[in-house]
C-alpha cells in the first residue's frame, strides 16, 4: 500500500527520492524506530499529521 499524505506530496512535487516503511501501530519513538529498522536514530525521520479543524490546542 503507498502512503499518501501531505509530507508526500511535498516530496513528490520536488521530485525527492525517498522510502516509506510501516512500523508497528504502537507509538514509537524515532530511536525504537530505528532500532527496529537497524539504521541509526539520526537516519529516522517521523511524522505527524492532524486534522487542525478537529484538534484541540492551545497556543500561547
Amino acid at each position: 500500500m503507498t502512503v499518501t499524505n501531505n509530507v508526500t506530496r511535498f516530496l513528490d512535487a520536488r521530485k525527492v527520492k525517498y522510502s516509506t516503511h510501516e512500523v508497528p501501530a504502537e507509538k514509537l519513538g524515532a530511536v525504537e524506530v530505528a532500532q527496529l529498522m537497524g539504521v541509526s536514530a539520526e537516519q529516522v525521520f517521523k511524522t505527524i499529521v492532524t486534522n487542525a479543524k478537529k484538534a484541540s490546542l492551545c497556543w500561547r
